[in-house]
């Protein structure tokens, strides 16, 4: 059985048994994570490459089937869980933690599946790309790159009866 298939076997048992725990310990984004991680970076870049094939959503969709009738207190993958795990995949197969612009920006496509992680589990997962997203911010390799790009980008929150919030 190939490594990204027993990955994929794993989160469905995680999100059966609807153990939150497991899968946030399963869903790793650093890179001081066991070897396994990286081997299933190679598998996903020489198995499913970036070409625009729809192989790597069929696996997902295949691995973790959408129960619409679940036994009370067991859980089911749902269609947004599917997507971010294919994005989540797509983070191992891409991802260089040497080049923070990249990086940053594969970690933000992740953070777009906040509210799907939060359907079925604690949201410490979001809040450890989140903390990992801050550290690459802070890296003054990302402001140079998106400065000599004329990119430039402010995050605006709206704040319930505070008015608006615009960071420095």
């Amino acid at each position: 059985m190939s490594l990204v298939i027993e990955f994929l076997t794993g989160i469905r048992r995680f999100v059966t048994e609807q153990d939150g725990g497991k899968l946030r310990e399963w869903l790793q984004v650093e890179n001081e994570v066991p070897d396994h991680y990286f081997q299933l970076a190679r598998e996903l870049k020489t198995s499913f490459p970036d070409n625009g094939s729809d192989a790597l959503e069929r696996l997902v969709d295949r691995c973790l089937p959408i129960d619409d009738e679940t036994v009370e207190g067991k859980g089911s993958p749902w269609p947004g869980f599917n997507s971010l795990m294919k994005t989540y995949l797509e983070y191992w197969r891409d991802v260089d933690f040497n080049n923070l612009v990249s990086l940053h920006s594969s970690l933000s496509d992740l953070l777009m599946y906040e509210g799907t992680l939060a359907h079925s589990s604690p949201n410490v997962y979001c809040t450890e790309m989140r903390q990992l997203l801050r550290q690459c911010a802070r890296q003054s390799n990302i402001r140079c790159h998106v400065a000599s790009d004329q990119l430039v980008v402010v995050r605006i929150s709206i704040q319930p009866g505070h008015g608006i919030d615009t960071p420095t």
